[in-house]
């Protein structure tokens, strides 16, 4: 489950007419409000589905986030039709990114899937789009209008699937929460995850708020008082305790879920753990507790080793020591035995692999699916087990692990696997319950515009499914599995998952508190350049833009970009003034690489038998007078150097050709095509350049406005330019950092 912060955008008014066949009454403020309340549950809300689910399998949830390109957008719609048919989930669950930056792509997102609008043709929005729209439309934003659109469109019955819209109240004003609101409502959404987001910064968060959504359960009672039950409501839940906590504790957050629930919750949906026998332990203690509503564990499937210490990390994550010894690093001796020519072959070969599995994303990747399966199978046995043992009436099924919620990562292959593997996967399985409850709605609500869940499991309507998913979606399984391992900020912009992939969305990725005792309060570009040079000789951990320690790739170009991140007036040495710093901040680089081992500890990724390359390349903040002297230098270069840049304000520049795609890390495999592991384009570099710049903004907001500390990295972002600069001969390790002045041989050591 993934969350970030949401923040007051401008308004969002939808056409008048929405809505008013809910039976709704408008305020003076605009709020909408329900005439009437539902006196049980709807049959969409997630606690009925639970309830009518079948006694055979659980029920299933997938989690999507928005992409961050517009070409991930539409691959993700082709992916989410196939895990449709393939997983068979009962509802669906779109995130909401940090600071508010996806509000409107994450309602795009959820109406699409809502209401079955995943293909081209599904969706007829010509009039929407066109800029001689009149009015009020006319000012709006293309997803504003495509909301608007989505709101008109007939659903899709064949493809449509209840959606849960995750919401988040931190600095959300009550006007932006409102719009939402009647947005999902006119949409059909019933379901809604709410959450709090990011933590309020008190007194130095500046931005104006509305300061009664401070805590999830705020926007719970909120939502409930205005909208009565209309929307199920779920909150999360935290096994191991919360984040913030210094002490995070599991126990101390069931007063929590209580106070949740009082205040109107309906659900629960848990952070996810790796650790089943203390998640038993904290269900237990919740149910004593008097926590009645159903709790959804969250599954998380490890993708690849890198966002996997990431996301551990950063919610402080327990790791069970049988799970990190199949993924962690060995020991120095473990290292020794591997590389000593006299250790026996199996030895050898036993230590090798180990050495290597972090470094091989497809092995990491199947690790990760044989625990998560594991885990669900042991959930499921003891949901099973308890109500055989307790009875139905003490213990109903739906209560305990009826449901596995899965975080997709907007990849397919994991998630798809784990279910099939369990069996669970296909057509959600529903009780003929739910057909007579359903009926007892039709005269009072609008039609929710998803899967009817009296039918979504019969066999007309898989069959229509499988034949609709047959004839738009002519995709082999490879083919459509393509982005599994080109992941990440440098990976395929055309992948769903493009970016750094834990969900989380542009934040600092760090408390707020350890940001200020380890980045402390710079008041000059000199002290962000010192900043930059402890991350480079490892006395600090992270930055805001990389929250783990560099990596050992690193160490073969770190003497180039330290002379690159230190400031003009310090040189490289003692008595040493031939180079000196240049006050270019990088944030990702890479050394040239010509055909080392695949099984190479630091460079090498994927199966034995395989040779990798890169080429050298190196990102960082410049000014634009720098910036427009490199664009020089670089057109000088017969081809041999290639460069992007972009700033704040959206504009950008390269010396490449339109659309060029730029591969700088690539590995050659026996009896397989070349993977492209790092590639370097326009599309992928401006979805980049916008995080980075929003990164600043953050940053910033950890100091009161105006203070030295927020005027300056108010003034970097404003007046900096984001530069990649590639070299594209790989079988020099030296020529890029000669091009930019920080070579080795143009200073002694």
């Amino acid at each position: 489950m993934s969350a970030g912060t949401s923040s007051a955008t401008g308004s969002q008014a939808i056409p008048a007419h929405v809505g008013s066949s809910h039976g709704a009454l408008h305020g003076d403020s605009g709020t909408l409000f329900p005439a009437k309340s539902t006196a049980c549950p709807h049959p969409s809300h997630i606690p009925s589905i639970l309830s009518h689910h079948s006694s055979t399998r659980p029920a299933i949830s997938l989690e999507f986030f928005p992409p961050k390109t517009s070409s991930g957008l539409q691959n993700l719609y082709a992916r989410i039709l196939r895990m449709k048919t393939q997983c068979g989930p009962s509802w669906m669950q779109v995130t909401w990114g940090a600071g508010g930056s996806t509000q409107n792509i994450s309602m795009v997102l959820a109406g699409r899937v809502h209401k079955g609008l995943l293909r081209p043709a599904d969706l007829d929005w010509t009039r929407w789009k066109s800029p001689s729209l009149e009015g009020e439309s006319r000012n709006k934003t293309l997803e504003e209008r495509e909301i608007e659109a989505i709101v008109e469109a007939p659903a899709n019955d064949e493809l449509a699937t209840e959606c849960c819209l995750h919401l988040t109240c931190t600095n959300v004003s009550r006007e932006a929460l409102d719009i939402t609101l009647k947005q999902a409502r006119a949409i059909g959404i019933r379901n809604l995850l709410a959450l709090r987001g990011d933590p309020p910064r008190g007194s130095e968060y500046w931005t104006p708020s509305d300061n009664r959504f401070q805590h999830a359960e705020d926007l719970v009672r909120y939502i409930r008082s205005g909208h009565g039950d209309w929307f199920s409501i779920g909150v999360a839940g935290y096994p191991e305790g919360h984040t913030d906590s210094l002490t995070p504790s599991g126990e101390a957050e069931i007063p929590v879920l209580l106070s949740k629930q009082r205040a109107g919750a309906s659900f629960i949906v848990t952070q996810l753990f790796y650790d089943v026998s203390l998640y038993h332990s904290w269900l237990a203690n919740a149910r004593a507790a008097g926590i009645t509503i159903p709790i959804i564990p969250g599954v998380m499937p490890i993708q690849n080793y890198t966002s996997f210490r990431r996301i551990t990390g950063l919610c402080k994550i327990q790791v069970p020591q049988e799970l990190r010894r199949r993924l962690e690093d060995p020991t120095p001796e473990e290292i020794a035995s591997a590389q000593s020519s006299g250790a026996a072959a199996a030895q050898g070969k036993e230590q090798r692999d180990k050495i290597n599995v972090r470094n091989d994303d497809a092995r990491v990747k199947e690790v990760g699916i044989e625990w998560s399966r594991e885990m669900c199978r042991l959930m499921w046995r003891e949901s099973v087990k308890s109500r055989e043992e307790r009875g139905a009436m003490e213990e109903s099924l739906h209560r305990n692990h009826a449901a596995f919620h899965m975080c997709t990562l907007n990849l397919e292959k994991s998630v798809t696997r784990i279910l099939h593997d369990l069996s669970w996967a296909g057509p959600s399985q529903m009780t003929n319950k739910a057909s007579t409850h359903d009926a007892a709605f039709a005269e009072n609500t609008l039609a929710t515009n998803g899967t009817n869940a009296a039918d979504s499991g019969s066999a007309r309507s898989v069959a229509k499914l499988h034949a609709t998913l047959n004839d738009s979606l002519s995709v082999s399984a490879p083919a459509a599995l393509w982005d599994e391992f080109t992941n990440g900020r440098y990976g395929d912009s055309r992948s769903p998952a493009f970016g750094e992939i834990d969900g989380y969305g542009v934040s600092l990725k760090v408390p707020p508190a350890d940001a200020l005792r380890v980045w402390r309060t710079p008041v000059t570009e000199g002290d962000i350049s010192a900043l930059f040079v402890a991350y480079l000789s490892g006395e600090i951990q992270a930055i805001p833009w990389c929250d783990i320690p560099i990596l050992n790739e690193t160490q073969a170009i770190r003497e180039e970009l330290l002379s690159l991140n230190r400031a003009p007036s310090a040189s490289l040495g003692q008595g040493d003034h031939s180079t000196i710093g240049k006050g270019w901040w990088t944030v990702g680089s890479q050394p040239a690489i010509d055909g080392v081992d695949s099984l190479e500890p630091t460079f090498g990724f994927g199966p034995k038998g395989g040779y990798i390359f890169q080429k050298a390349f190196v990102e960082f903040f410049v000014d634009e007078e720098q910036m427009l002297a490199l664009c020089r230098r670089v057109e000088e270069s017969d081809g041999l150097v290639g460069l992007l840049a972009g700033n704040r304000e959206g504009n950008f520049k390269t010396t490449l050709e339109p659309n060029a795609v730029n591969a700088v890390t690539w590995g050659v495999f026996p009896g397989q095509e070349i993977a492209q592991s790092t590639i370097i384009e326009e599309e992928s570099f401006k979805a980049w350049r916008d995080e980075a710049f929003e990164i600043w903004a953050e940053w910033e907001l950890l100091f009161p406005q105006g203070s030295p500390t927020q005027r300056l990295l108010k003034s970097i972002g404003d007046n900096k330019w984001l530069v990649t600069v590639i070299h594209h001969d790989f079988k020099d390790p030296g020529a890029l950092w000669r091009f930019l002045g920080c070579g080795r041989s143009e200073h002694s050591h």
